[in-house]
């Protein structure tokens, strides 16, 4: 647990240092439509997602943003060592990448950013041990895909 406690606050962290320029940042608590592999996956809290070793997690937030807006800040900060706009399944996504090294090894946070409405823009905040990358990440990444915001 207390493995898990230190991940999440790096993603807070890190998370923190992405947007820290906004100023007017505000996440949006929302339900969404998410397909998630389950088996992996397996502990779910609200729109947070764990595997049972709690070596990697998802979280979901919706961001009161533009898109472009937040790609355009995203784009031009010298905080973050990767970002790109990378299209998966005809989707345009910002990503925002980078590592943290901790006791027990090399995690990679990931970060991806993708339009929901002219307005909205849904923020996963996400992490994996490095080394389980070639697994996670196309995991990490289809979920991302799918997510949207639940109908009412």
């Amino acid at each position: 647990m207390k493995k898990f406690i230190i991940l999440i606050g790096l993603i807070g962290i890190t998370s923190l240092s992405v947007f820290s320029q906004e100023s007017n940042l505000k996440f949006i608590d929302v339900e969404l439509d998410i397909d998630v592999d389950e088996s992996v996956f397996v502990i779910n809290q609200d729109n947070s997602y764990f595997t049972k070793t709690e070596s990697s997690a998802m979280q979901f937030r919706l961001m009161s943003r533009p898109y472009e807006d937040l790609k355009s800040r995203m784009m031009e900060s010298q905080k973050e060592a990767y970002k790109k706009e990378i299209e998966i399944d005809s989707i345009s996504m910002l990503l925002i990448k980078t590592t943290q090294v901790n006791d027990d090894g090399e995690y990679t946070i990931a970060i991806y950013c993708k339009k929901i409405n002219s307005d909205s823009t849904l923020v996963l905040n996400s992490f994996y041990k490095t080394d389980e990358e070639l697994i996670m990440k196309p995991l990490i990444e289809k979920t991302m895909v799918s997510a949207k915001l639940k109908e009412k």
